[in-house]
């Protein structure tokens, strides 16, 4: 009897793959696979300049602070005694 109930599993799986929903399964299951294996390709080059970029800001915070309440106390009026 399993080896029957394999046989028309293996009809009904066969069955899916035929005609335009087939073709579309297929074409659904290529395309995420084409894009899994272009963002793997590409990965590596976005996360390098993005931690380099992390690295590149939190290197610069203090000096970017420091500019700021300069050009503040430039701004800010001084009062004669």
């Amino acid at each position: 009897m399993a080896v029957r109930e394999s046989g028309a599993a293996a009809q009904i799986t066969a069955a899916r793959g035929q005609g335009l929903a087939g073709a579309m399964t297929l074409l659904e299951k290529q395309t995420r696979q084409t894009g899994l294996a272009l963002y793997d390709a590409m990965a590596l080059g976005p996360e390098y300049v993005t931690r380099l970029v992390t690295r590149g800001l939190s290197s610069a915070t203090p000096y970017l602070v420091a500019a700021i309440e300069y050009g503040r106390d430039l701004a800010t009026p001084t009062t004669m005694p």
